[in-house]
């Protein structure tokens, strides 16, 4: 028999891996999980104590294959897969599903995919942790009890297609919750903020602000008009010191944030980049919730800050935070080499640009972890009018001393000179005044990465769920991303000319990116879930399960208990909703075309919600038109229905091609040729013509 062979889930870490072992071991991967509950049955006996009833996935059955020659044909079975609950149990169920006696495997674990880590396990192998493999075990029938039992009541009494989940559930409630939150406060607020601009000797010019918003008109114009013939001087200026303070190491979820601010991933982008390089063994196990780094690679990093930097930037830490729902004590997100390589490109030959900016954003991170803080000086310069109490203020921060930030700026600040100018009791020269109404409400629909973060803080979900969180909330469309949302605010400006107060109004262009939305769907299904399973939806009850599942994972609690608390209250409240609640109306008469005299309907169709012209028993059947996501059926007018259901249509010829108007869930669009052009709904139903048209695609063609 041959000696030595080793299983990993992936062909890129059995590469990485079979380097450094050499010819008398051969890495194989598993590509992850082989065997899984059954994909169209419940496949778990609840009156034998939630038994599994595991099978080999269809997709994986000439891999089991493979392996099972394999195994056949070597002495010692190394199972090298991750070091987290799914590692745990895919070494779990290699050893069942091929009957591999405890004398024959070995398990061996690692942070980081590095020569010195590998020959480490290997000289420590250990047994199979069943405490990781009841704790995933656990969460996997939790998830399939919730699935296949709530689901079914869902098609019965709302619609087809539909899907609830344990965790699924709760993070579309946020981004419902977080939508009626900005329709509630979606108003121009009578509140308004006071500007000066004034004007210091040699000519230097600055705005400043009355910090207190002014709550009514008739209190902000007495104090313009006020301002007229006032004479300001400088009343005090306060002068406070500011740390910023340098940041933590990565955990998953933090990773996941960064790269979506600084780099614009998506989270599903950022976890299959941080893959790769973990199995290329450039960075440490991506999925972890510690942010503790090992002794020696803290020695490393502080030798390198020294070596680079001076003493001065070596701030060491010791400790780092234990945070409140983290699990395993993993190491944190980190590079395996410490040396200054991020702008050596032969140690970075094997990674693509994506990669490599991850890498960067990881090794930055990890570095400035250990460094000094950032300190800064703020003044604040407090100017006082001779006519009212209220003070104008302007502030100026510079950095007193970079710490961490020198990884990414060197930047001077050039305004010192001129600030050390300005003392108290100095005159000013009044140059403008005028006061702006606040139109803004401060509340952001979800992006991805503020989605992980509430969830992260709620205790809810783990590094491994967040990704096929996000993508089952949008394969059943219960919510859509929106590339571009624009919102078009009026705003109240009032300015002084002439000794008199004048205002005009101006339209404030309010730009979000990458937002989600909920769709009619999603807000019927949360409703329905809210008022009828509550618990399914309810963060403190999720985030206590998750603890539970933790519990089990460190021995502390029993997976059969746990499930069999669950499911008790829970069977009972699925039997009482299929018998005593009724099915949800989901649909909508809006009136009758005009020209056509068909009625025209909204409502729940299997994929999502569409317009209806007409009714079935006519001799001409039904035409569907999707809604627009960013309509709602509660609030879409029978126009709007109307100028919808008329698309496709031609809008005309320009440079001897037509020009086209068509319709999907995303939204309207113009075609012409090869392009297709998203409009903004407000200049579809405004009307659009063959002329406007034509300057979008001008517009679009020299950009």
């Amino acid at each position: 028999m041959k000696e030595n062979l080793v299983i990993v889930e992936s062909p890129t870490k059995a590469k990485t891996i079979q380097t450094f072992l050499g010819k008398n071991y051969y890495v194989t991967p598993s590509y992850g999980h082989i065997i899984d509950l059954p994909e169209k049955e419940l496949g778990i006996n609840i009156q034998e104590d939630f038994k599994p009833n595991y099978v080999v996935l269809p997709k994986k059955k000439n891999i089991v294959k493979c392996l099972d020659n394999l195994i056949k044909n070597y002495k010692n079975i190394w199972l090298a897969s991750d070091e987290d609950r799914e590692g745990e149990a895919i070494a779990y169920q290699i050893c069942k599903r091929f009957n591999i006696q405890n004398e024959k495997y070995k398990r061996i674990v690692f942070h980081e995919i590095t020569k010195k880590s590998i020959f480490f396990a290997i000289k420590n192998p250990r047994t199979l942790n069943y405490d990781l493999i009841y704790a995933q075990q656990a969460r996997r029938i939790l998830d399939r009890l919730v699935g296949f039992k709530l689901s079914p009541i869902l098609w019965k009494k709302i619609g087809k297609g539909l899907s609830a989940g344990r965790v699924q559930s709760v993070a579309l409630r946020l981004i419902i919750e977080r939508e009626k939150e900005i329709k509630e406060k979606n108003i121009s607020l009578q509140h308004y903020y006071i500007y000066g601009t004034f004007e210091h000797k040699k000519n230097k010019i600055f705005t400043t602000k009355i910090e207190k918003k002014i709550d009514n008109e008739e209190k902000m114009k007495n104090i313009l008009l006020s301002c007229i013939n006032s004479t300001f001087k400088i009343k005090k200026i306060v002068t406070k010191q500011e740390k910023k303070i340098s940041p933590i190491p990565f955990t998953t979820s933090s990773l996941q944030q960064e790269a979506s601010v600084k780099l614009s991933y998506s989270i599903s982008k950022t976890m299959l980049l941080a893959q790769k390089l973990y199995e290329k063994g450039y960075i440490t196990y991506h999925r972890t919730d510690s942010t503790r780094i090992s002794d020696e690679i803290l020695s490393k990093i502080r030798e390198f800050i020294i070596d680079t930097y001076g003493n001065m930037y070596l701030f060491a830490k010791n400790k780092f935070l234990k945070k409140k729902f983290s699990q395993e004590a993993h190491e944190s997100i980190r590079p395996t080499v410490i040396n200054n390589i991020i702008t050596n490109n032969r140690y970075l030959v094997s990674l693509d640009t994506d990669q490599r900016n991850l890498y960067k954003l990881i090794w930055k991170r990890t570095i400035a972890g250990q460094m000094s803080d950032c300190i800064t000086e703020k003044k604040i310069f407090f100017i006082q009018s001779s006519n009212f109490e209220e003070l104008f203020s302007y502030t100026k921060k510079y950095i007193v001393f970079d710490g961490f930030t020198i990884l990414d700026s060197s930047k001077k600040d050039k305004e010192k000179d001129f600030i050390e100018e300005i003392k108290e009791q100095d005159t000013l020269n009044n140059v403008e005044f005028l006061a702006k109404q606040i139109v803004k409400n401060n509340i952001y629909r979800h992006s991805e990465a503020s989605l992980v973060r509430d969830l992260e803080k709620l205790g809810i979900g783990r590094p491994s769920t967040y990704v096929p969180i996000i993508n089952t909330l949008q394969k059943r469309n219960y919510i859509v991303k929106q590339k571009l949302i624009k919102e078009i605010k009026k705003q109240k400006i009032f300015f002084i000319k002439k000794n008199n107060i004048f205002e005009k109004k101006i339209e404030i262009v309010e730009i979000e990116k990458n937002k989600f939305f909920p769709t009619d769907m999603g807000f019927l299904t949360i409703k329905f879930l809210k008022k009828n399973f509550k618990e399914i939806t309810d963060y403190h009850f999720t985030a206590k399960m998750e603890k539970s599942l933790d519990d089990v994972a460190i021995g502390k609690k029993s997976w059969i208990l746990i499930i069999k608390n669950f499911y008790k209250e829970f069977i009972k409240r699925i039997q009482y909703v299929e018998k005593h609640v009724e099915k949800i109306n989901k649909e909508r008469f809006l009136g009758v075309d005009p020209i056509s005299k068909r009625k025209i309907f909204v409502k729940i169709a299997r994929f999502g919600p569409v317009i209806q012209v007409g009714e079935f028993h006519e001799k001409n059947r039904p035409q569907f038109y999707p809604l627009l996501n960013i309509k709602k059926m509660n609030t879409i007018s029978l126009e709007e229905a109307i100028k919808i259901s008329k698309l496709p249509k031609s809008l005309g010829f320009f440079n001897g091609e037509e020009i086209f108007l068509k319709i999907n869930k995303q939204g309207i669009h113009i075609k012409y040729k090869n392009l297709s052009i998203p409009i903004e709904d407000k200049v579809f139903f405004e009307s659009i013509n063959l002329e406007k048209a034509i300057n979008i695609l001008k517009k679009t063609l020299i950009n």
